[in-house]
C-alpha cells in the first residue's frame, strides 16, 4: 500500500547511521528485530527495503517517540500480523485434523 511520492523513511544510508548510532552491529540490529543478518547487509546496501512489521520496529527502536509510526507502516505492519496469525490457524486446524484421524482408528 504505498501512494506515489510517499516519502520512504528508511533509505539504506538512515538504517546503517541509526544502526552505529547506537552501537549496533548488523547481527545485533538483526537479533532486535528478529530477521537474519544479510536482511539488514540487503537493507543498507539497497538491494532490498524493509517492510511493514520491519519498518514499525525500526522506527520504534530507533525514534523512541520522536514520532509517530506512519499510518501505512502501521497498516502493514498489522497486516503481516494478520498473515502470520492465519498461517498458525491453518496449522492448528491441521494437526487437530491429525488427531481427530488418530482418534477415529
Amino acid at each position: 500500500m504505498t501512494t506515489k511520492g510517499a516519502r520512504d523513511h528508511w533509505p539504506p544510508e538512515r538504517i546503517k547511521a541509526e544502526r552505529d548510532a547506537a552501537g549496533m552491529s548488523q547481527d545485533d540490529l538483526a537479533a532486535v528485530l528478529g530477521v537474519s543478518g544479510g536482511a539488514v547487509s540487503q537493507w543498507e546496501t539497497g538491494a532490498t527495503k524493509p517492510l511493514g512489521r520491519n519498518k514499525a520496529k525500526l522506527a520504534r527502536l530507533f525514534l523512541d517517540g520522536e514520532r509517530e509510526v506512519s499510518i501505512e507502516d502501521r497498516i502493514n505492519s498489522l497486516a503481516a500480523e494478520v498473515r502470520e496469525l492465519r498461517a498458525m490457524v491453518r496449522v492448528l486446524q491441521i494437526a487437530v485434523g491429525e488427531l481427530d484421524a488418530d482418534q477415529s482408528s
